[in-house]
């Protein structure tokens, strides 16, 4: 029989076609391929968005979720999966997914009390057993999370840092969203982690918008640390979630008194000679107080310096010595003051 040869190219074709839908029809999240049912030809790709599934994707921060599930068929040797946020200005959040059944992958988010208001990137990363990431591109997700409805402020210089006895004015601003009504109390804590956290005041009253506090050294004992504003935040349903606004106590650098300088009219090589300066401080003992001494030779060369660490009084006394060999003439010291703090 004879073939016609432009009906054999036709079949040939359509054939080509029909087998390609066959291969890469999306399967839905319910029904996962297996290692059998295809080819895996995604490897160090994206993901289709077809495998991705987001049940919403505008929440507002702390009270209300997004189930996430994404399904690995394309790839081949999936052990775990990542998800990442992308937040307005660059900051980022990156979670373990959980493994749910045969591809399929799970993650709840709840945006955090820090994450920025608007517009949030949502990325996947995929890797096998030996940590190799086996998507090299990314499918991007958008989503936008609400949080623009607390804030903290400092007035009148909007300074969150301070020194001890010195006091900060702040600012509390909540308002309510959406369908929700929050109430509000206020503490000071001295970390934002759960089981770390120690709370060192309460702020008295419900609903407080601002207050005067009171950097105390017998409460704020750690200087050149953050301390935090903990506000719980209460919703209608009785539901709470803590917020965070940090501010910063600081510490004062010690004081050395030049007029307490004493030091030898005459210094000679090789023998040791004293030099007496007091230092003080005012958050810490003189205790905590390290004093160094460094000479500089009329050459400019410096010397190793001489220390003393901590000190019953005031008064701190340094020996020192000029090596054999170094020059005759006017010596420049330098004094440093450092406390632990």
């Amino acid at each position: 029989m004879k073939i016609d040869k432009k009906c054999l190219i036709c079949s040939i074709i359509l054939f080509t076609v029909i087998y390609g839908s066959i291969l890469y029809q999306p399967m839905g999240l319910d029904q996962p391929l297996s290692d059998s049912d295809g080819i895996k030809n995604s490897d160090n790709g994206s993901i289709s968005p077809q495998y991705i599934y987001f049940n919403d994707t505008n929440i507002i921060s702390l009270f209300e979720s997004i189930l996430i599930k994404i399904n690995t068929t394309e790839f081949s040797n999936v052990n775990y999966t990542k998800v990442q946020f992308l937040y307005p200005g660059g900051s980022k959040d990156i979670y373990n997914m959980e493994y749910d059944t045969g591809a399929n992958f799970t993650y709840t988010y709840t945006a955090p009390y820090y994450v920025p208001n608007g517009t949030t990137i949502v990325t996947f990363q995929l890797y096998d057993e030996f940590d190799v990431l086996l998507n090299s591109n990314n499918t991007e997700t958008q989503i936008f999370i609400d949080s623009n409805y607390y804030a903290a402020d400092f007035p009148p210089n909007y300074n969150n840092e301070g020194y001890i006895n010195d006091s900060l004015n702040v600012k509390i601003l909540i308002k309510n969203i959406s369908t929700y009504e929050f109430t509000f109390q206020v503490s000071i804590v001295n970390s934002t982690d759960f089981d770390n956290q120690v709370t060192l005041m309460y702020i008295s009253g419900n609903n407080i918008e601002g207050f005067a506090l009171f950097l105390d050294h017998t409460i704020f004992t750690k200087l050149n640390k953050f301390y935090y504003i903990k506000v719980n935040l209460t919703d209608q349903n009785d539901i709470t979630k803590p917020i965070y606004f940090r501010f910063k106590v600081l510490n004062r650098n010690p004081t050395i008194i030049p007029s307490s300088l004493i030091i030898p009219d005459n210094i000679y090589r090789t023998i040791d000679f004293d030099i007496s300066i007091n230092v003080s401080d005012f958050e810490s003992t003189t205790e905590n107080i390290n004093v160094s001494v460094q000479l500089t030779t009329p050459l400019g060369i410096k010397l190793d310096p001489e220390t003393q660490s901590g000190n019953s009084n005031t008064t701190f006394i340094i020996t020192s010595n000029i090596p054999a060999g170094r020059p005759i003439g006017q010596y420049l010291i330098n004094i440093t003051a450092v406390d632990t703090d």
